[in-house]
This record gives structure tokens, C-alpha cells and sequence, in this order.
């Protein structure tokens, strides 16, 4: 099969060329070659519409092809985001899963060690609090027999008064590693502030203290154990006295009580020198204190009753000075535990 060149007999002027095929042909044993001729414009008619369908066809598979491979590329991104997307919260869930595992785990040792101090700090204390009060009663003996002696009486007002203050440490070992029980009843909180307030006048005036007592009117009745609460009150009171004893100047006890919602808000505070930022989150520690005196137990007793009333307790250095803490109870809380 070959091409060449054929005058055209459309228009001699002009050559067109020619497929010439060649076929050998065996007719009555003798070899002849057969040859076809055509002209190139008439092969091409004959293949154009053939072309024009393999071309189309080729492009649209190509197409085809090129789309479904975007298309899975796509959707294999897709599912690698959303994969990824997944192991990250996944990943964050687990780390905060293990973060609340070592918490709780490092709580409940604290716990553990608490409870065994707990423990040997109540036989401590039934241990110490016998000989203690023996003490007590022979030096006041010895107090009335000795009356005369006024040297000699004031170096045993000095032991008693030690022997009290060790009775009151002891008192602080027992509340805290024993809660007393919950005895629920209805009271007004104004009644129980004005009645710590009392108590607690005669140190309030002779420190030369003014007190600011602010109480929202209309206030319903609070249930709750009178008596824990009003330890948590005269808890917090005398820590604002004792940080305003040891300050110069305009002395300001603050007082406030008002509602929230279904909370009563309890806020004593004082323009004292406050509370350092580092020791703020370990004041409620137990065993936790800044003073010369006590054993640190007085505000972990208090967060106990507290929360034991279903309830909170914060604090905040005030701008003006001072710190304040406050103290939030439901008006009708569900105790954890009630006798």
C-alpha cells in the first residue's frame, strides 16, 4: 500500500493523491495483483467520521478518567481531614482524660494521707486534751489557794491561758479531722452575722475598727446548721480582725449580705494588707498559714461546712485594699451529710 501523486480528473489543473493497495490474487493457478486505487479526499471522508468518533470518545474517557481521579483524590483528602480532625479531638480528650486521671489520682493519695492523719491526730488529741484539762483544773486550784500573790497568780493566768489556747488548737484538729454533723434549721442570715458581730464586739472596738454592715432587705429564711455557720462567720470575722490589728491607718471591717438567685451571699472583707497572690490558691490548704500563731486548719474547716452545705466560698483582693471573701449557701441546700 503506497501513496502518489494522480491528476485530478475533477480538475486537471490539480493533482491529488491516491492510496494504491496492492493484493495478490490466484485465478485458475496463475498469480495476479490486484491494486486499488483511491483518492485521498475519498479515504478521508471515509475515516473522518471514524476518526471524529475515536477522538471524541478519547476525550471523554480522558475526561472521564481525569474527573474520577480528582474526585477520589478529593475525597481522599477529605477523609484525611476529617480523620485528622478526629485524632486531634480524639487526642485532646485522651490528654484530658489523663490529666483528670493524675488529678484524681494525686487527690486520692491526698485524701489517703489526710484521713491517716486525721486518724492519728483524734487519738493525738483524746491523748493530749486528759492530762491537758488535769492541768487546767490544778493550776486554777492552785490559782484560788494562791490568791494573794499577785506575781504568782498572773505567771498561772499565763499557763491558762497556754492550756486554753491549746485546747482551742486541739478543737481545730477535732473539726477538722471529725465534722460535726448537720442539724438543719430555719434562721435569718442577718441574725446569725449581728450574732458573730456581738460576739466579737468588744476586740472589733478595742483594735479601734469601724464596721460597714450591709444587708439586702426582705431576705427569706436560710436552712442550714445555725451553729457551723455561724463558725464559718466567725471564722473569716476574726481572720479580717486580726489582719486589720496588724495595719496602720482608717481600720474598715466589711460585712455584706444580700441574694442571688437561689443563693444567700455571705462577703466579709477589710481594707487590711490582703492576701498575696501565690498564697491565695493554698489558703484553704490544710496545715496552710502565714501567722505566728494557729495551725492553718481555720479556713479548710470552713470550705468544709461550706461545701457540706452544698455551697461556695472564694476570695479576691479588693482594689482599694483588703481582701474579701465570699460565701455562697442555697437557700435550701442538699447536705451531704445530716443528722
Amino acid at each position: 500500500m503506497d501513496w502518489y501523486d494522480y491528476e485530478d480528473p475533477v480538475d486537471p489543473a490539480k493533482m491529488v493523491r491516491k492510496l494504491v493497495g496492492y493484493y495478490p490474487v490466484k485465478i485458475e493457478d496463475r498469480l495476479w495483483t490486484l491494486g486499488v486505487c483511491t483518492p485521498v479526499r475519498e479515504v478521508e471522508d471515509q475515516l473522518a467520521p471514524y476518526m471524529q468518533r475515536t477522538s471524541i470518545f478519547s476525550t471523554t474517557a480522558l475526561i472521564a478518567v481525569f474527573s474520577a481521579a480528582v474526585l477520589f483524590v478529593g475525597l481522599l483528602l477529605g477523609w484525611n481531614r476529617a480523620l485528622s480532625g478526629a485524632v486531634r479531638e480524639r487526642t485532646v480528650e485522651l490528654e484530658e482524660t489523663a490529666t483528670k486521671l493524675r488529678e484524681t489520682f494525686e487527690e486520692l493519695i491526698v485524701a489517703r494521707k489526710i484521713a491517716a492523719v486525721g486518724n492519728m491526730s483524734l487519738g493525738l488529741v483524746h491523748e493530749i486534751r486528759n492530762p491537758l484539762s488535769a492541768i487546767k483544773m490544778n493550776v486554777q486550784m492552785l490559782m484560788k489557794r494562791m490568791s494573794g500573790d499577785h506575781d504568782t497568780g498572773e505567771h498561772f493566768s499565763i499557763v491558762e491561758g497556754e492550756i486554753s489556747r491549746l485546747n482551742n488548737l486541739l478543737g481545730d484538729v477535732m473539726a477538722y479531722a471529725r465534722p460535726g454533723a448537720i442539724r438543719s434549721a430555719e434562721v435569718l442570715a442577718v441574725d446569725l452575722a449581728e450574732r458573730v458581730v456581738e460576739l466579737v464586739g468588744q476586740r472589733i472596738e478595742k483594735a479601734g475598727i469601724d464596721i460597714e454592715f450591709s444587708v439586702e432587705e426582705g431576705l427569706q429564711p436560710l436552712v442550714c446548721d445555725p451553729d457551723q455557720i455561724h463558725q464559718v462567720l466567725l471564722n473569716l470575722i476574726l481572720n479580717s480582725v486580726e489582719s486589720l490589728e496588724d495595719s496602720e491607718g482608717l481600720r474598715i471591717l466589711r460585712i455584706e449580705i444580700r441574694k442571688e438567685g437561689e443563693l444567700i451571699v455571705f462577703a466579709v472583707g477589710d481594707n487590711g494588707p490582703g492576701i498575696a497572690p501565690e498564697s491565695q490558691t493554698r489558703v484553704f490548704e490544710p496545715f496552710y498559714t502565714e501567722k505566728a500563731k494557729g495551725l492553718g486548719l481555720g479556713l479548710s474547716i470552713v470550705e468544709g461546712i461550706v461545701s457540706r452545705h452544698g455551697g461556695s466560698i472564694s476570695l479576691v483582693n479588693r482594689e482599694d485594699g483588703g481582701v474579701m471573701f465570699t460565701v455562697k449557701i442555697p437557700i435550701h441546700p442538699r447536705f451531704t451529710d445530716e443528722k
